[in-house]
C-alpha cells in the first residue's frame, strides 16, 4: 500500500494506492503516509481540480473501475457510479439520488452510501445536498469543507 499527501484548501489530503490503483482519498493524518511515485497523477489531477484546471478527473484504471474494485455493497457502489455522474459545479438532492439508483425511498441509505464514498472528491459525493437547501453531512471533512468544494464549483450555500 503507498500513500501520498496532496496539500489543498480543505486540508492535506492522502491518496492511497494499492498496487498501483487508487483505493482511497482521506483528510491526511489517519495513518502512516508510505512514500512511492504511483499517487503522481492521482496528486496532479487534485492539484489541478483545486486550482481550478480540472473539472473531471481522468484515471487508470477508469473512476469506474475503481468503483467497482472498492470494498462496500452493491448498493453503495450503485450509489458511487451515480455521484460519479454529477457534472462539476452541480448538485442533486439525496432523494433524487435515491430515485436514480431504483430506491426512490432510501435517501437515509443513500446518504449513508454517500458517507462511505472511499475517494472522495473523484467521486464528487460533496455534490449531493439536501432537498430542503441543506447541506447534509460529509465525510471529507465536514460541513465547512462540502461548502468550500461547492463554493469552489460556483455553487453559493452561504457561509
Amino acid at each position: 500500500m503507498e500513500k501520498q499527501v496532496v496539500k489543498t484548501p480543505v486540508g492535506m489530503l492522502a491518496v492511497t494506492l494499492e498496487e498501483g490503483r487508487l483505493v482511497g482519498v482521506e483528510l491526511a493524518g489517519r495513518g502512516k503516509v508510505v512514500g512511492g511515485k504511483g499517487g503522481a497523477v492521482v496528486t496532479k489531477q487534485l492539484v489541478e481540480y483545486f486550482g481550478g484546471r480540472r473539472r473531471k478527473f481522468e484515471l487508470s484504471p477508469s473512476v469506474t473501475e475503481i468503483i467497482k474494485r472498492a470494498k462496500g455493497t452493491e448498493f453503495e457502489k450503485r450509489v458511487w457510479r451515480e455521484i460519479a455522474k454529477i457534472p462539476y459545479g452541480e448538485t442533486i438532492s439525496y432523494k433524487e439520488l435515491a430515485g436514480r439508483v431504483g430506491k426512490p425511498k432510501d435517501y437515509r441509505a443513500v446518504a449513508n452510501a454517500c458517507g462511505k464514498n472511499p475517494v472522495p472528491i473523484v467521486v464528487p459525493c460533496h455534490r449531493v445536498v439536501g432537498s430542503n437547501g441543506s447541506l447534509g453531512g460529509y465525510s471529507g471533512g465536514g460541513v465547512k469543507n462540502k461548502r468550500w468544494l461547492l463554493a469552489h464549483e460556483g455553487i453559493d450555500f452561504g457561509n
